[in-house]
């Protein structure tokens, strides 16, 4: 009689082996690579119309600073994103697209850190239709990690009046 464990155990201990690698690694990941991946993920959900990855990326408390927008404000806007008459494709410039003001740091019980976000957003009216700029955007993100992922909670300093 072999002392290997029956075949029904294999499947699960290679699962389970697999996931904490993927666990470990985005532990040892920096914590600065993290938010700028979550940070993209977002950015990529405008164009591919994605309400939910837009608006999933801000806390229900969610408040811009300047202007009172609030979490149930974004919600709409994402929605919008998704299924309005235009169509939009957000990109971060290259040179300054997301800058640490404050790197990550504990903040009583949550991780925090500060960015300058600046991106472009542009629009169509159909699928054929060339993309024009309708917003060069820039603003100061608070943001704070929950659940092993990062979220906004603030905003401020945000160009709303540049938008077209």
């Amino acid at each position: 009689m072999s002392k290997l464990p029956p075949l029904r155990w294999l499947v699960p201990i290679a699962l389970l082996v697999v996931l904490a690698g993927f666990r470990i690694t985005a532990l040892l990941t920096p914590v600065e690579d993290r938010i700028e991946r979550r940070i993209r993920y977002v950015v990529r959900g405008v164009e591919a119309r994605d309400a939910r990855r837009i608006h999933r990326f801000f806390q229900s408390f969610y408040r811009d600073e300047d202007t009172g927008i609030g979490f149930e404000d974004v919600k709409q806007a994402a929605q919008y994103i998704a299924v309005g008459p235009l169509r939009y494709r957000a990109t971060l410039d290259p040179d300054d697209g997301i800058v640490f003001v404050e790197p990550p740091a504990l903040d009583g019980t949550y991780e925090r850190a500060t960015v300058d976000l600046h991106f472009l957003v542009e629009s169509r009216a159909s699928k054929d239709a060339p993309y024009e700029p309708s917003w060069d955007a820039r603003a100061r993100v608070l943001l704070e990690e929950r659940d092993d992922s990062w979220f906004a909670i603030r905003t401020s300093n945000v160009n709303w009046d540049e938008r077209d």
